[in-house]
């Protein structure tokens, strides 16, 4: 298993929920009380849901027990079994959209959060926002054509900020726009990226 995979959502409704995700992800603007999207989720009840290719329609926890370290890492797995340490989710809380990315290990949570800048521009180069013991994000932009790596044994996850283009792995390509979150598998480590696109990358790793 090589190619991305693309993620369906688990949408809920909260109290301080409104448009802000609705807006982000194109969807219906009847949608206002959306008050998180768990974009990369293996949470009991509020798990994504494979989009494309033979598995569409499976929820995220049943690909990950069914692929083990072939999709998420043999480290990984060795180390946390089919529960992935990284939940990755948007949340509107008061009209602010941010990304929460959450790490659980031995039952000890750590969580970091991301305002998207509305008017980010893209650039040529990497904008490493947090690295640590647990997980790395990184900001990145592409105008034309980048090649990108993950040095990780480790899964990428990797939420589409703005633009459109095409993520093209061992030459087959699959489309991506803003809105959308990707599962890229660990034995991808190189993959190329065209068109003019900002997302984040999110990358477990193991804690040393």
């Amino acid at each position: 298993m090589r190619q991305p995979i693309k993620l369906l959502p688990y949408f809920g409704n909260t109290e301080n929920g409104g448009n802000n995700i609705a807006r982000f992800k194109g969807l219906s603007v009847n949608c206002s009380t959306i008050g998180e999207s768990w974009e990369l989720s293996t949470v009991p009840g509020k798990q994504s849901i494979v989009a494309n290719g033979d598995n569409a329609g499976m929820d995220l926890q049943l690909l990950v027990e069914q692929q083990k370290g072939k999709l998420i890492g043999e480290d990984m797995y060795s180390l946390y079994g089919a529960e992935l340490p990284l939940n990755v989710k948007l949340v509107d809380n008061e009209g602010k959209l941010a990304v929460s990315i959450c790490h659980i290990d031995n039952a000890t949570q750590s969580e970091f959060q991301y305002v998207p800048d509305s008017n980010v521009g893209l650039q040529t180069h990497s904008k490493p926002l947090v690295s640590g013991p647990c997980f790395s994000v990184c900001l990145e932009a592409v105008e034309g054509e980048r090649i990108l790596k993950n040095g990780q044994d480790s899964f990428m996850g990797l939420l589409c900020l703005g633009g459109e283009g095409q993520l093209t792995v061992d030459g087959v390509s699959t489309s991506v726009r803003k809105g959308e979150t990707l599962l890229l598998p660990a034995s991808v480590d190189e993959f190329s990226a065209n068109g003019a696109l900002s997302f984040l990358t999110v990358v477990a790793r193991i804690p040393y």
